[in-house]
């Protein structure tokens, strides 16, 4: 066991769970507080651990002109639910060009940030980290609605100690769409929670469950005010929200994520819709009753094709038959239902995360 005390800390005991990636050449497993795990991408024969100089959370971003992948690692060395938090860029060839390492105001359970062209943000929610709780028996990662909300922003080039932190009322966000520069401001549309799912309170009770909502936040770098603007983008909960990424760091119009129609807070979606950001007009695909379906995962129909023109690919776990499919939808017309079915002659455990590798 990688947990007992022989072991622990003298080797990597990640499960690589939650994404997949393919950069510099590499088809790479991450989770959150561990090294990414490399992988034969024709066999999917383990490699071992690749080295990022130190752990990487789940959700690097591969910036689409230079091909760098920007990435952190919250609670990092030197102690477990440490306040800090690193920032580290690999080039397109594997090669680490920067790491540094700030202390953030408290340490938060940071499972996605925002990238643009020319900023990194990082949110410090009140989902709380606590050796001094975990040592009383009490929960280690605990919400804590009382501490600040806060987002640091800087200059992706910059030095870490130039972070600029906006704050916002007591929310958590799991996942980011997309976030970019515009006129003095940075945009970044998000799915956030009014109060953190799944986690308790820091006494151990069980906290209040709630769905996640697509918001827009504006963070306004001319103004004196660090206040986050919010604009409210559509009223059905969800999580797992996309876009077409070959509009990285761009204003996309289109978006997609999976919904939560029977019961706003429950992990399992059971619908997947599609959101025009301009129109704000929404079209929605909802599976049988007791039927689950993961994020939706956008493929452009070539690579010059404009925006939003292509397919969607899910797993739908189909409950009344106890198997998954594997499913393609018109990304511009979810309202019409899958257009093709691989059926699997299994169940496939539900996850978290995918990504289109073409061949």
């Amino acid at each position: 066991m990688t947990t007992d005390p022989e072991v622990f800390g003298k080797v990597d005991s990640g499960v690589a769970n939650t994404n997949i990636l393919w950069h510099g050449g590499r088809l790479l497993a991450l989770e959150e507080g561990h090294q990414p795990f490399g992988m034969d991408p024709k066999t999917l024969e383990s490699i071992g651990y690749q080295d990022f100089g130190g752990k990487v959370t789940a959700h690097p971003k591969e910036d689409p002109v230079s091909k760098d992948l920007v990435f952190f690692g919250y609670a990092d060395a030197p102690t477990p639910f440490s306040p800090n938090i690193s920032y580290g860029v690999m080039g397109a060839d594997g090669v680490l060009k920067r790491r540094d390492t700030f202390e953030a105001p408290y340490c938060s359970m940071i499972h996605d940030f925002m990238v643009t062209g020319g900023h990194v943000l990082f949110p410090v929610l009140p989902l709380s980290g606590s050796m001094e709780r975990a040592m009383k028996g009490l929960p280690p990662f605990a919400w804590e609605p009382e501490k600040p909300a806060l987002v640091g922003v800087m200059a992706r080039d910059a030095a870490v100690d130039t972070i600029r932190w906006f704050q916002t009322d007591a929310c958590y966000v799991f996942h980011v769409m997309n976030a970019w520069d515009e006129d003095g401001k940075i945009v970044a549309d998000v799915m956030k929670y009014a109060v953190a799912p799944l986690f308790p309170l820091a006494d151990g009770s069980r906290g209040q469950q709630a769905g996640a909502y697509l918001v827009r936040w504006t963070f306004n770098l001319n103004d004196a005010s660090d206040v986050i603007k919010e604009e409210p983008l559509d009223d059905l909960a969800g999580e797992f929200p996309r876009y077409d990424e070959r509009f990285t760091f761009k204003a996309n119009r289109h978006g997609w994520y999976s919904t939560q129609t029977a019961k706003p807070g429950d992990i399992r979606t059971n619908g997947l819709s599609h959101i025009d950001l301009t129109s704000r007009k929404r079209t929605d695909w909802v599976s049988n009753d007791g039927d689950a379906v993961s994020e939706p995962v956008f493929v452009p129909r070539s690579a010059d094709t404009a925006e939003g023109d292509g397919w969607i690919v899910a797993v739908q776990y189909v409950a009344r038959e106890a198997r998954s499919d594997f499913v393609v939808f018109d990304a511009q017309a979810m309202d019409k239902g899958p257009l093709a079915r691989a059926k699997m002659p299994r169940r496939v455990p539900l996850g978290f995360h995918g990504n289109w590798v073409g061949a």
